[in-house]
């Protein structure tokens, strides 16, 4: 989670009831994970998401952009979101890029839209524009970058396909993403083992339900099948 979207949930959190508490933690969650995985964040998305561990709530309870007269907390936590991705894919982009025309939505534009439903839809399109906008930038440079072969050790960079010449070569350094990806499948491992509301351990430590499990209830954290391949991996490799 980004430092902006952390605190927006904290400063919601503090003035926000048991139960909006636990929906803004259980959204923040579902919503993590679609960014880990390139899962479009919509609204949809995000409700069937919530249901399947056993979060009830509604679209409109998203979409709408007041609740009796004050902001939707909801509505302020997803497009908190929203504006993280948006400056994700933003930031990958080069800010030398040629420029692509583009005509801007005012402000008195934005507020002629009565409906709140579609004035959100607007503002999702047009983030998605601008997106956009970048890409195609960034399109019309690829043709400049270098070709890129992998032996190994290394990677070596070739000026383009006809040339052979290496412009540079360099080791691949992995060890802090790796480092990272292993605290964060090592989180995801302990989590399942301190067992949850629907699992829990037997006295030969057999894995067996608390509840009825239904059909698509979630039963692990995001990432338990990568966390379980990874220890598998490491495991056979000591072997």
């Amino acid at each position: 989670m980004t430092n902006e979207v952390s605190v927006t949930l904290d400063n919601l959190c503090n003035n926000a009831s048991l139960k909006v508490k636990t929906r803004l933690k259980a959204i923040d969650k579902v919503i993590y994970g679609f960014k880990k995985k390139n899962v479009e964040l919509t609204v949809p998305n995000v409700v069937n998401a919530l249901k399947a561990i056993g979060v009830n709530i509604s679209a409109s309870s998203i979409y709408n952009k007041t609740v009796r007269g004050k902001s939707n907390p909801y509505r302020v936590l997803f497009d908190a979101w929203m504006n993280d991705l948006n400056k994700s894919k933003l930031s990958r982009n080069s800010q030398n890029l040629a420029s692509v025309e583009f005509v801007s939505m005012t402000d008195s534009d934005y507020s002629s839209i009565g409906n709140d439903v579609v004035k959100f839809k607007v503002q999702m399109l047009f983030n998605e524009l601008k997106s956009a906008r970048h890409q195609i930038n960034m399109l019309k440079q690829i043709h400049n970058l270098p070709i890129v072969t992998d032996t190994g050790s290394s990677l070596i960079f070739h000026k383009n396909e006809v040339s052979n010449e290496p412009i540079a070569s360099q080791q691949e350094n992995i060890t802090k993403p790796k480092i990272e990806c292993n605290q964060m499948y090592i989180k995801v491992l302990e989590q399942f083992l301190n067992g949850s509301n629907k699992l829990e351990y037997d006295k030969d430590g057999c894995l067996i339900a608390k509840t009825t499990i239904r059909k698509d209830d979630l039963l692990s954290d995001i990432n338990f099948k990568d966390a379980i391949m990874a220890a598998l991996n490491i495991l056979l490799n000591k072997n």
